[in-house]
């Protein structure tokens, strides 16, 4: 293989190795938005999980209220039912 050869070879491989950069930094461009774009996701996952936390332990005070005032009722109800069964 003559120098001249063997200069355009490695003249191809450059070359190669030049479009093979070319298209790795284009895939790792690709990557850092496609990254952004998820940390901007988890994010907003993240505010609508403590948004969700809040709204379930309102619920959940609500509920606990109302299961009381059911409770008292019932106990307040049941007692009277006794004085009348305990005064006929």
């Amino acid at each position: 293989m003559t120098n001249e050869e063997m200069f355009k070879l490695i003249l191809d491989e450059i070359s190669v190795i030049k479009d093979n950069q070319t298209e790795m930094k284009k895939d790792i461009s690709v990557m850092k938005h496609d990254i952004s774009s998820l940390k901007k996701q988890v994010t907003n996952i993240e505010h609508q999980n403590e948004t969700i936390a809040i709204q379930v332990s309102e619920n959940n005070q609500i509920l606990k209220q109302e299961n009381v005032k059911e409770w008292l009722e019932l106990g307040s109800s049941a007692i009277s039912e006794l004085k009348k069964k305990r005064s006929s």
